[in-house]
């Protein structure tokens, strides 16, 4: 080894900062997975690392720093990529449930058992402290106070008196509604009841939500309410 080789071996290589903080953030990019507050954290680092990536372009032989900057690069990517798509499927599991949930209370009300669908909005905790749906509705005050606002409502009234016995084909998600700790959904069924010449068929909208619970690390969901139309 010459001179030239050893001294070119021995030369200092400053560390190009940007690439180096953004490819050791990239290796915190799981926590993306762990909850979506940390989706910032791989998208930090891919814009350091580009900001990395100019620079050593511009400086090719002067800085290094290169190999941490490609791993984290690597890291990011999969872990954004991996967050975003794991949001999307929970999102689109999230309103399937959501889905059924509106289906089981139209289902009830066209079965003329009013009282199930309105206990059906209530927390599983308090539909399991009752000892009888009629029981409930005639002792308890949440059920009370639940089934009043229900009597008053317009659209549930009017599907009890004029489609009872019919049935509900599901036709779309109309809105979505996202909070810090609570979603509703508004889905549009097509009710339909009579046959032939005597049918008759029009839609309605069911509003539900999925509030967390505040004590445990999981979410319910309740009926908020049903209109004839969809709203502005």
């Amino acid at each position: 080894m010459d001179i030239y080789e050893e001294s070119h071996l021995n030369e200092y290589h400053p560390l190009c900062i940007p690439a180096v903080i953004g490819g050791t953030i990239g290796f915190l990019s799981p926590m993306a997975l762990v909850h979506p507050f940390f989706i910032w954290i791989p998208f930090l680092s891919l814009l350091m690392i580009t900001w990395g990536a100019i620079l050593f372009m511009m400086y090719p032989s002067v800085l290094s720093g290169k190999k941490i900057a490609v791993w984290g690069f690597f890291f990011s990517l999969f872990f954004s990529s991996a967050a975003l798509a794991d949001s999307w499927i929970y999102k689109r599991m999230d309103v399937y449930d959501g889905q059924i949930f509106a289906g089981q209370w139209l289902d009830l009300m066209l079965q003329g058992r009013e009282k199930e669908a309105c206990q059906l909005g209530l927390s599983s905790y308090q539909r399991a402290k009752g000892r009888g749906i009629d029981v409930s509705y005639a002792s308890n005050p949440v059920f009370i106070e639940a089934y009043k606002n229900f009597q008053t409502a317009e659209a549930p009234q009017y599907l009890l008196k004029e489609f009872c016995g019919g049935r509900a084909e599901y036709v779309r998600l109309s809105k979505t509604f996202i909070l810090k700790k609570q979603r509703a959904y508004i889905y549009e069924f097509n009710v339909v009841v009579g046959e032939g010449l005597m049918q008759k068929s029009r839609p309605f909208f069911v509003c539900v939500e999925c509030n967390q619970i505040p004590t445990e690390n999981r979410y319910e969901w309740r009926w908020v309410r049903t209109n004839l139309k969809e709203d502005n």
